[in-house]
């Protein structure tokens, strides 16, 4: 086509390749940590491991970007799923004779995020209050169709608080 560039990489394929390997198996590493396995590898006389090369590397050649880390929980394991259905299939034959209860809680802070837009060359700043505030604990039971029940308290359930929550707002709500 004219007026398009060829695109053109500064780093040979076999260290693209080491690269897009290491990614896959570290993906939370810092550009330090692969610099150091790029000249463990490659030997310590290698030129272009720059931090500014590899940061090419990453976004143009490989397509990659660094975005915040998106945590999942360690119960999401496919094969203990499938154990902990296994489980329970002698006990429960249908989906809505499950009820799941959790306890969450939120103060002032967890509101906070943790990346902002700006101009370029500008910091982002962003004013938010000092002080905590105060912490809101919620006891909450739902099924298939939703919420069955639900309670809140200031500060946080000790045991007896969640317990009697529990007793109180969740138990009635349960078939014999």
């Amino acid at each position: 086509m004219p007026g398009k560039r060829a695109k053109k990489t500064r780093q040979p394929p076999h260290v693209q390749r080491f690269v897009a390997d290491y990614v896959k198996v570290h993906p939370c590493f810092y550009v330090e940590e692969l610099q150091t396995a790029l000249r463990q590898w490659f030997g310590a006389g290698t030129s272009g491991f720059s931090a500014s090369a590899l940061l090419r590397l990453l976004k143009f050649d490989l397509g990659l970007s660094r975005k915040v880390l998106e945590r999942r929980a360690r119960e999401a394991v496919p094969r203990e799923i499938e154990d902990f259905l296994a489980k329970m299939k002698c006990w429960y034959k249908y989906p809505e004779q499950l009820v799941f209860v959790d306890e969450t809680s939120k103060n002032g802070l967890d509101s906070m995020r943790r990346y902002a837009w700006s101009a370029r060359g500008e910091r982002a700043v962003v004013r938010v209050p000092f002080s905590r505030g105060k912490r809101v604990s919620i006891l909450a039971a739902c099924d298939v169709s939703g919420f069955l029940s639900w309670n809140c308290t200031r500060g946080t359930y000790t045991r007896m608080e969640f317990h009697r929550a529990f007793l109180r707002k969740v138990i009635p709500k349960l078939n014999p």
